[in-house]
């Protein structure tokens, strides 16, 4: 291979392995940004040429419109490696961070998934090569879930008749987390009240279920004034202290986003705010970058470098990234590197009944029936609560039938409904645990952080009968019916410093099992049995009236049952004839609450 620079964007043509096949996918997959460097590869003896490296310009809105030239190889997999000739990663990046404009290049191929398109291409190719023992033990990023949905709710209604309760109280009624992200009306008085910042604050706090936070502007005060330097930090300040809230995360309001001041100011954010999980920047944008203009674009009359909010004047999509999963901010200056503490993710906005459809399907082949989901998916999707039940939307209905198609939707397709601060602190949980697996199986998760951790799960490779952790065993093992399968099995809690090592065996030592997935009234948190003892000890978070079901238990057996918390539960119970208990829970119906429960042979 030998370093070139093409002139225009880079993609790639399949002509070997699982996406040659046209009818199944497409022929050209745009994968680097316009100017980035690449090599001119050709595949050595022994090695196969994937797919081929072209170039495009032009009209470059399309594959079919854009003029074509094929610069070489652009995917080579020997025996063990992977070798892709174009920087597809840090096309990624740029488009994540809106430090690139995507928005006519969305149009190739499912224009709310085509960076997911590329990752699930990446993680399939590596797969197809043999790699697949990389998934098969893996630290879960959702349990026994297959990814996540958040539901954002943009309260910025300046009319305080026009206040409108249904969408919280569904929620609350139904366990549906969300977050509502409040303007402060000092900033934003043109979009927002005092008493309407005020009463969604208060109706969301009935449940914690809900989260509020700020729904930040992307301006302080008229533009041009940028929120830059200090100015975010500020209005994160100020905008907690008028509505009497501690943000934990956020959600972007239009306005401009600049470069790189707006980067600046969310490093000057995240040093000053620690109570912040992170935000929802790099969405719609309005976007300037430093010394480019565009004076054919234009936003509330200032020239702007380009705008993923209309083009040709219709509106296209809010999902700008088409990537779900929430990444973090990388400041890269000429003296140093810094990758931002917080979260930030994409979001889709106000879906009707097709776009949900669309959105969670994550369809990245041209053929519906072909399974190409990328797993863990995060689908943020932002409604304004002030219409759910407005007439002059979804033929009179409002749209909260939308919210509640919605959810019964990521139900089905096993995603976790939670809320954007729920998503945000279980990946910091998720990436501060150090995971290893060893050979012989055996799994060592230590937790190097100043907090405790628990409630993560691990997948371990099938057949698993029992999870040895020290002297006790972990009781919560689900079958895993994804293309991996196995076992997840949940970690003991770890505190500060704590370290775990889990040995898998295959035979079933006679130790009681909780096989059922987590739900949104139950979620275990921990399970533990204590063979010394005979105690099966659970640690759960829980909602409304729920069951514990525990199996391989003694056929016929009585069993006394303590729980500590504030919820109901039976203290003694008589196991059935196949071996199984369920355990009936209830807990208050508008709060999640965190129950502790033993279960042990009665005398």
């Amino acid at each position: 291979c030998a370093p070139i620079a093409p002139a225009g964007y880079t993609g790639w043509r399949f002509v070997d392995g699982p996406f040659a096949d046209r009818e199944r996918w497409e022929e050209f997959y745009l994968t680097g940004y316009r100017g980035y460097a690449a090599a001119r590869a050709t595949a050595a003896p022994g090695a196969r040429a994937l797919a081929e490296l072209w170039e495009f310009t032009g009209d470059t809105t399309s594959a079919a419109a854009a003029t074509r030239r094929r610069l070489g190889d652009a995917v080579v997999a020997t025996g063990r490696t992977l070798y892709v000739a174009n920087q597809a990663l840090e096309y990624v990046g740029g488009a994540l961070q809106a430090q690139v404009d995507v928005d006519g290049l969305r149009g190739w191929y499912h224009p709310t998934h085509y960076l997911d398109t590329l990752g699930y291409l990446l993680r399939a190719l590596l797969r197809d090569l043999g790699l697949g023992d990389l998934f098969a033990t893996q630290l879960r990023s959702f349990g026994t879930y297959d990814g996540a949905l958040v539901l954002r709710h943009d309260a910025d209604t300046g009319h305080d008749e026009a206040l409108d309760l249904a969408m919280p109280e569904w929620e609350i009624t139904n366990q549906a987390p969300a977050t509502y992200v409040v303007l402060d009306p000092a900033v934003s008085g043109e979009h927002t009240t005092p008493l309407a910042s005020r009463t969604w604050v208060a109706a969301a706090g009935r449940s914690n279920l809900l989260e509020v936070g700020l729904h930040n502007d992307g301006y302080a005060g008229a533009p041009p004034t940028y929120v830059a330097g200090r100015a975010m930090y500020e209005h994160f300040r100020d905008g907690d202290r008028a509505l009497g809230i501690t943000s934990r995360t956020a959600g972007r309001h239009y306005g401009f986003h600049r470069h790189p001041e707006t980067l600046d100011a969310m490093e000057y954010l995240y040093d000053r705010a620690p109570a912040l999980l992170g935000l929802c920047t790099f969405s719609v944008l309005q976007v300037i970058e430093y010394g480019v203009e565009d004076p054919a674009l234009t936003w509330l009359g200032r020239p702007i470098t380009y705008s993923t909010r209309f083009r040709a004047g219709a509106w296209t999509s809010g999902a700008v990234s088409g990537w779900w999963y929430p990444f973090h901010v990388v400041i890269a200056t000429a003296e140093y590197r810094r990758t931002l503490r917080g979260w930030d993710s994409t979001k889709e906005s106000d879906c009707d009944y097709a776009r949900a459809d669309e959105l969670l399907a994550g369809r990245n082949g041209r053929d519906p029936r072909v399974p190409a989901r990328l797993p863990n998916g995060v689908y943020t999707v932002q409604y304004h609560p002030q219409h759910a039940t407005d007439p002059a939307l979804n033929d009179g209905r409002g749209s909260l039938p939308w919210v509640r198609y919605l959810c019964a939707l990521a139900e089905r397709r096993n995603l976790w409904l939670a809320n954007k601060r729920m998503v945000y602190a279980r990946l910091n949980d998720y990436q501060d645990l150090r995971f290893r697996a060893e050979a012989g199986g055996e799994v060592v998760v230590a937790n190097s952080t100043d907090r405790a951790i628990a409630g993560l799960m691990v997948r371990l490779p099938g057949p698993v009968g029992a999870v040895l952790a020290g002297d006790d065993a972990c009781a919560h093992l689900v079958p895993l019916a994804d293309e991996d399968g196995g076992v997840a099995c949940t970690l003991p809690p770890l505190a500060p410093g704590d370290e775990v090592r889990l040995r898998a065996l295959a035979d079933q030592p006679g130790y009681p099992v909780i096989a059922q997935p987590n739900g949104k009234t139950l979620e275990l948190v921990a399970a533990l049995y204590r063979p010394a003892r005979g105690e099966l000890a659970v640690t759960a978070r829980a909602i409304a009236r729920s069951a514990l079901v525990v199996e391989r238990l003694a056929p016929g057996r009585w069993y006394e049952i303590a729980l500590a918390g504030p919820g109901v539960a039976p203290a003694r119970l008589r196991a059935g004839a196949d071996g199984r208990l369920a355990i009936p829970l209830e807990a208050p119906r508008e709060m999640v609450v965190t129950l502790e429960l033993t279960a042990r042979e009665a005398p």
